[in-house]
């Protein structure tokens, strides 16, 4: 039993290890300043949208119904997604915060709450901002690279898979 327990701890820690040697080659690889910018602006958005905006959007506009002050551009968004949208985000969120805060409190026994909300809270997003900013975001800058080399060869060479053809993917003429 205890090499069963040894082996899953050792096989969880090489790979989460393993996991942010990757994520430092990435970062310090790529474009490190943009990706740091990247990280920044990405948590201000977070906090921005995700925890203040977006918990009280409630569409009411789309809400409306012809003859209700509805849009007459036919700009309006759909009333269907906000109505039960909310509803049933709001229904999920309420039903699984039990089983998620008696699962944390029963592997919290003997910890203060300054650890819990460490542990559980404060550290995963952390964690969480830094890998998505640096994966996402070399991603994405990637495939900007890939479809600004399109048009640079599209319009200099009228092909557009040039530079992909001739291997010349990141290094596209200055000019």
């Amino acid at each position: 039993v205890s090499g069963l327990n040894f082996g899953i701890k050792f096989l969880s820690q090489l790979a989460f290890s393993l996991g942010v040697l990757l994520w430092f080659l990435v970062l310090a690889l790529d474009n490190t300043e943009y990706v740091l910018n990247l990280m920044v602006q990405g948590t201000g958005y977070y906090f921005q949208y995700a925890i203040f905006q977006i918990n009280f959007q409630t569409d009411a506009f789309a809400q409306l119904t012809p003859g209700d002050g509805r849009a007459t551009d036919g700009k309006s968004g759909p009333a269907g997604f906000m109505n039960g949208w909310t509803v049933f985000y709001m229904a999920w969120w309420t039903a699984w915060s039990s089983f998620v805060g008696l699962f944390v409190a029963r592997i919290s026994r003997g910890r203060t709450i300054r650890e819990v909300v460490g542990y559980s809270l404060v550290g995963p997003l952390i964690y969480a901002i830094a890998w998505f900013a640096v994966f996402g975001g070399v991603g994405i800058r990637h495939a900007r690279v890939a479809d600004e080399l399109e048009a640079l060869g599209t319009t200099q060479f009228g092909n557009a898979t040039y530079y992909k053809v001739n291997d010349y993917c990141f290094a596209p003429p200055t000019e």
